[in-house]
């Protein structure tokens, strides 16, 4: 199967995801963008960045951390953010819990997960928001057969990779960045037969320079 996009679209729909990644991206974590394209009408389909469902409170709201995070915390994450919360003001108890994570999360603008100590990627589960990728998907609302997504950050998560495969797309764009467990991403999509492509950033800014490697065939 051959790439059905011209390397100078390849480089122009990834500076648009790019640049929609950093364009009022709501996410706290990183802004992160993906475009759909028509490969054969070489068109753009839809558009989606990270950010929570419509209707859905913030994640550095009170309603958020009460109805949503604190319900999906295992005792690990109970123990971290007593911690935090002791930092801050030297006393928790289960009485006093919900306000403790009030007080470190809501209006801080830093996302929850990394309060708790994870990276990017770890314990989806405690972020209500959609990604990027299923944002797009839902977007679209039509059969995505034979189309490409391009994501402006690494290889989906597998959460994103299950919707990417059932949808139809058949090639993925993805820049160096990975997420956690990216070898899983990459096993789903490759025994789906999708194609998926790492591509340079630098040549994505300097299509002219010959010296710079385009892209990579990683599945």
């Amino acid at each position: 199967m051959t790439i059905p996009l011209k390397d100078k679209f390849i480089a122009k729909y990834m500076r648009q995801a790019i640049f929609l990644s950093k364009d009022n991206n709501p996410c706290y974590s990183r802004g992160v963008a993906s475009i759909i394209i028509d490969v054969k009408k070489n068109s753009v389909i839809s558009q989606g960045y990270n950010g929570p469902p419509k209707g859905v409170p913030h994640c550095n709201s009170e309603q958020y951390v009460e109805n949503y995070l604190i319900p999906m915390m295992n005792d690990r994450d109970k123990e971290e953010a007593k911690k935090k919360i002791k930092e801050e003001d030297s006393y928790c108890s289960d009485d006093t819990f919900l306000d403790g994570m009030c007080r470190i999360i809501c209006g801080t603008k830093k996302c929850p997960r990394q309060i708790l100590g994870y990276q990017s990627g770890e314990r989806l589960e405690l972020c209500a928001c959609s990604h990027a990728e299923e944002n797009a998907i839902a977007v679209a609302g039509q059969d995505l057969y034979d189309t490409a997504i391009f994501v402006s950050a690494g290889v989906p998560c597998y959460l994103c990779c299950r919707k990417i495969i059932n949808s139809g797309i058949k090639y993925v764009f993805c820049l160096g960045n990975n997420y956690p467990f990216s070898e899983v991403s990459l096993w789903m999509l490759k025994s789906a037969g999708l194609m998926v492509y790492r591509v340079n950033q630098d040549w994505v800014y300097d299509e002219e320079n010959k010296n710079l490697i385009k892209y990579t065939k990683i599945s």
